[in-house]
């Protein structure tokens, strides 16, 4: 059934709205940024600054003494990224995941954490190539990556 014009536009802009109050009230330190390639934009992603303590006892299971590596007990969260279609497979992702871990390097936050839904392999295989390790959970799969 496709919804007129006018009913979608609203349904749209209520699912922004629920979207922008959760992660106002999850992380209300968030920055929003647009990711753009060669001067258009292309996506958008939200991260911030997160204590690392629960994700530093579940790398130390699986990279032992990592949880000391974690610089000052932070990570950088990435919230929520997402591009266009038409950007997606041409190393725009792997561009702003590299570029995130230079921030975090610079900002001496030893880790970038993110979420990922268990049904988005297309995601989930970049992140792995990216050096991200799953920590677990089932709708989400938890991921980390130390900042080299």
């Amino acid at each position: 059934m496709e919804l007129p014009e006018p009913m979608l536009a609203g349904l749209l802009a209520q699912q922004f709205d629920a979207r922008r109050i959760g992660y106002l009230r999850s992380f209300p330190d968030a920055e929003y940024f647009v990711i753009s390639d060669r001067d258009v934009a292309v996506g958008r992603i939200v991260v911030a600054i997160e204590e690392a303590v629960a994700v530093s006892r579940d790398v130390a299971r699986l990279e032992p003494g990592a949880a000391r590596q974690c610089r000052d007990g932070q990570a950088l969260r990435i919230i929520d990224i997402a591009l266009l279609p038409a950007a997606r497979g041409d190393g725009v992702g792997r561009a702003v995941i590299d570029g995130l871990a230079s921030v975090a390097k610079q900002m001496n936050v030893g880790r970038l954490t993110l979420s990922v839904q268990s049904s988005n392999d297309r995601a989930r295989r970049l992140y792995h190539r990216l050096g991200f390790v799953e920590l677990g959970g089932e709708a989400y799969r938890q991921m980390t990556k130390p900042v080299d």
